[in-house]
């Protein structure tokens, strides 16, 4: 088993499109040897930002000459593929969410095929031990007593993470093979999407609160077609909204109700000027409420709406079980849930 650490620096997020400059890696056994290091250095094709690294005290390895000497991601693209996506490997970063997503980015930018990468990240793993809040790599290394190495520097960054990975499993008493197996300390780059929580495959936030991720998610849910419906004449047509503090902090139970609409024909909205049915679930003291109440739209109670549904209360106790099955029931959720299912559920 080989470990690969690997890491990313950045020219420009202008756009909210990270142009990647340099990514660098290091291969170790599992005993921590280091069996390779390189920093893959490219031409990002963009102008630097060189005003936001001075606001934030980057530094980045190599002058921005150089950078302009390499060859463009297409061209090393063939190349990272191969490092990541090694057989019988680990992949390990730091903060690797944001890693993962330039790499998507410019796999997009440039046109070519998404790739897949399943990762562990120093961040969640020093948090699943101690709690409190993601240091920085530097940080990292403060705490476990590893030197810094030049920061921004990619295959520097990746020894650096390579050395505070032994240190936590060392400190813990743990292989990295055992977190490996740990569902809720992988991330993963599939099809060009980012999934840095796999607890569940869709998963929800404490008291069940609607995250960032599932936010995405449930956008998508809204604007893709339901796979299984039959029509209602009493909800054809009609589309519906609801409070927002319904929506954000109670959203297992909001979607098991929107689901329910969906299946009639119904459509659910998270702006007031295109619903023609607002449900006040906050008794009338939500901005929603106001302006659906300004807007003349129709605006009928939980019960009512529940009594239209055939369901009461009681029921949404149990909606928190069905959150993978409804958001993954849009053709394209559904890949993603059968992808979980059979590379992650195991691992819960």
């Amino acid at each position: 088993m080989k470990y690969v650490f690997f890491d990313t620096e950045c020219a420009s997020h202008v756009g909210g499109v990270a142009h990647i400059c340099s990514i660098g890696y290091v291969i170790c056994d599992s005993k921590y040897n280091i069996l390779e290091k390189n920093d893959i250095v490219i031409n990002p094709k963009c102008e630097f930002d060189s005003e936001s690294f001075e606001k934030s005290g980057i530094c980045l390895a190599y002058a921005e000459d150089y950078f302009r000497l390499q060859p463009d991601f297409s061209v090393i693209y063939p190349r990272v593929r191969e490092l990541l996506t090694m057989s019988d490997a680990i992949f390990i970063g730091h903060s690797v969410f944001c890693d993962a997503a330039y790499l998507a980015q410019n796999m997009a930018l440039y046109g070519l095929p998404y790739f897949d990468i399943t990762y562990l990240d120093t961040q969640k793993m020093h948090v699943f031990f101690n709690g409190g809040e993601a240091p920085s790599l530097k940080k990292l290394c403060e705490i476990y007593n590893v030197p810094v190495l030049c920061e921004h520097k990619s295959d520097d960054d990746a020894e650096m993470t390579a050395c505070v990975t032994k240190e936590i499993c060392r400190a813990n008493g743990v292989t990295l093979e055992e977190l490996y197996e740990n569902a809720a300390l992988l991330g993963v780059l599939h099809e060009g999407v980012v999934h840095d929580d796999l607890s569940a495959a869709f998963p929800i936030g404490d008291g069940y609160r609607m995250t960032n991720s599932v936010k995405r998610v449930f956008r998508r849910y809204l604007s893709s077609p339901r796979l299984f419906v039959t029509p209602d004449p009493k909800f054809k047509g009609r589309c519906y909204c609801f409070d927002e503090e319904f929506e954000c902090t109670r959203f297992c139970e909001l979607l098991y109700v929107v689901d329910l609409l969906r299946r009639r024909g119904a459509q659910y909205t998270r702006n007031i000027p295109d619903c023609t049915v607002f449900v006040n679930f906050c008794g009338g003291k939500s901005g929603r409420y106001i302006t659906a109440r300004r807007s003349r739209k129709k605006i009928i109670s939980p019960e009512k709406l529940f009594e239209q549904l055939g369901i009461d209360r009681e029921q949404l106790k149990s909606a928190a079980m069905k959150t993978d099955d409804i958001l993954g029931s849009t053709e394209d959720s559904a890949k993603w849930l059968a992808y979980y299912n059979g590379h992650f559920k195991k691992q819960k």
